[in-house]
């Protein structure tokens, strides 16, 4: 009998393996290398539709974010119950594989969220302000609005994405919660940093944003910056800067205009002013520096951000520089 039941747990344990592995799906090469700027939007750049297409998915009943074979566990329903998923969770991308995904993945709500702007356009208006412009004024932000919303849709139908609708079935169920999942469980940093308030992550976050810092790509800075500002008492290793986080100056405004004197696009047609705009109302600017000083940055705190950007700026090129070295 316990002869029989070795034998039995041998086969359930093989055939358990051999689910894995073919319900795991190997990542297509991919053709061209996205071209995107901070949180997932593609810049102006032309990309051909397929870059990041998502692969041909099994439509398996039984893996889910909780019992898939994975570091990552975390999205669930309100109510606390797994999120079906259609394939098991990879957690053996290599990293340019996983940043893709995590791009795609933040891609995709940014084209939904853009795509339903029009229906909160109203409360768009009272909660920037814009409805209490003067005439010229608000006109002129609503033209740059316009303009931006255009670029945006433009930049997810290069990427295969809808330019109009409010529901998003762009991608298979359950397709992105799997792209965000098997990104973080394969180790970018950028995807576990958007767990870093579930609790057991959070000890995780400087080391993560120090990761982050180290790649050397200024449009990680604004992720960066905006995690900064959320947590007023994060301290990230490396990183001594003046002034009291959380108050004035604004981190978030510190951060990313460092990442434009790093070299991520911030002119007037960029993807980063372009989101300001959906977001903030900061609309028709010639560059993101010009809207971040009139909309962003208060007057009692223009100098000491400008401070606190200098010396970021010299740090965040001394960590890059010694990641670099270390290989």
């Amino acid at each position: 009998m316990s002869r029989a039941r070795t034998t039995a747990g041998l086969l359930a344990l093989i055939a358990l393996s051999v689910w894995y592995w073919t319900a795991t799906p190997v990542l297509p090469q991919l053709r061209t290398a996205p071209v995107l700027m901070a949180s997932g939007n593609v810049d102006s750049a032309e990309l051909s539709s397929d870059a990041v297409a998502p692969i041909a998915l099994k439509t398996a009943a039984g893996p889910n974010i909780a019992t898939a074979p994975a570091f990552h566990n975390g999205a669930t329903t309100a109510a606390g119950v797994p999120v079906p998923l259609p394939m098991a969770i990879n957690d053996r991308l290599d990293a340019p594989a996983a940043r893709a995904l995590i791009w795609r993945y933040r891609a995709a709500h940014q084209c939904l969220a853009t795509r339903q702007s029009e229906h909160f356009f109203e409360n768009w208006l009272r909660d920037t302000g814009t409805a209490w412009l003067d005439a010229s004024e608000r006109e002129r932000v609503l033209a740059g609005r316009r303009a931006a919303v255009e670029r945006m849709l433009d930049a997810c139908q290069r990427q295969g994405f809808k330019k109009a609708g409010e529901e998003f079935d762009d991608e298979p169920p359950g397709y992105l919660l799997w792209a965000k999942a098997s990104a973080a469980a394969s180790g970018d940093p950028l995807a576990r940093l958007l767990e870093y308030g579930r609790p057991g992550y959070r000890q995780e976050v400087p080391s993560l944003l120090t990761q982050l810092v180290a790649e050397g790509d200024p449009t990680l800075l604004v992720e960066v910056g905006q995690i900064h500002r959320n947590r007023g008492d994060l301290r990230i290793p490396g990183i001594e800067l003046s002034g009291r986080w959380g108050g004035r100056p604004d981190p978030r405004m510190v951060w990313a205009l460092v990442a434009c004197d790093l070299g991520m696009d911030c002119g007037g047609t960029s993807s980063y002013l372009d989101q300001l705009c959906l977001r903030e109302g900061w609309c028709g600017y010639p560059n993101v520096e010009a809207a971040l000083r009139d909309g962003g940055i208060q007057a009692d705190a223009a100098v000491e951000t400008e401070v606190q950007r200098q010396m970021l700026r010299a740090q965040v090129r001394r960590k890059a520089v010694v990641f670099e070295k270390r290989g």
